[in-house]
């Protein structure tokens, strides 16, 4: 038998694109998005895509640490 395969772990993936994350952000509800997903979605709504609560400002933070761990990723 050959070596198990690691899964990528889930908080790699957009959950909106559900692709693996290139460019992640904190949004205000908490969560991480890929940049352009959730930009587009707060063009067109003013609350959290997971959990529907009214979100209390669109400011996006560049999350560094993630955007890291999903580089040094390997399969």
């Amino acid at each position: 038998a050959g070596p198990a395969t690691r899964e990528r772990p889930a908080y790699h993936f957009c959950p909106i694109t559900h692709e693996v994350m290139v460019d992640p952000v904190v949004a205000a509800d908490g969560l991480s998005y890929e940049r352009s997903a959730i930009s587009e979605w707060l063009s067109k709504s003013n609350t959290s895509p997971m959990h529907g609560s009214e979100l209390s400002c669109s400011t996006l933070h560049a999350n560094q640490v993630l955007k890291q761990q999903i580089a040094e990723w390997v399969d």
